[in-house]
């Protein structure tokens, strides 16, 4: 398992100078996170694919000091627990 700043790094060596980089993950900042986790019915706790959960403010941070920068943000259309990120290579 990569540590997500190795990850990040590793897709910033990929692309060239104002690549970008679409990040789709659950958001558990988010009002729908809260109310499943207040149900105790929150899947994402037992996804395995999931190594990291992320708060949109936490991963903009993260983003900018791997050297991206965010440009859109969007809640998913098909998970609503979810947000979608696109960031730009910055150089």
């Amino acid at each position: 398992m990569l540590d997500r700043g190795e990850g990040l790094a590793a897709a910033r060596r990929l692309l060239q100078p104002g690549g970008v980089l679409f990040l789709s993950m659950p958001h558990y900042d988010c009002t729908a996170w809260r109310l499943l986790d207040a149900a105790n019915a929150n899947p994402y706790w037992a996804e395995l694919e999931h190594f990291h959960n992320f708060s949109r403010r936490r991963l903009h941070a993260l983003l900018e000091e791997s050297g991206f920068v965010p440009v859109h943000y969007n809640v998913s259309e098909r998970y609503r627990v979810c947000m979608e990120v696109i960031a730009r290579r910055a150089d």
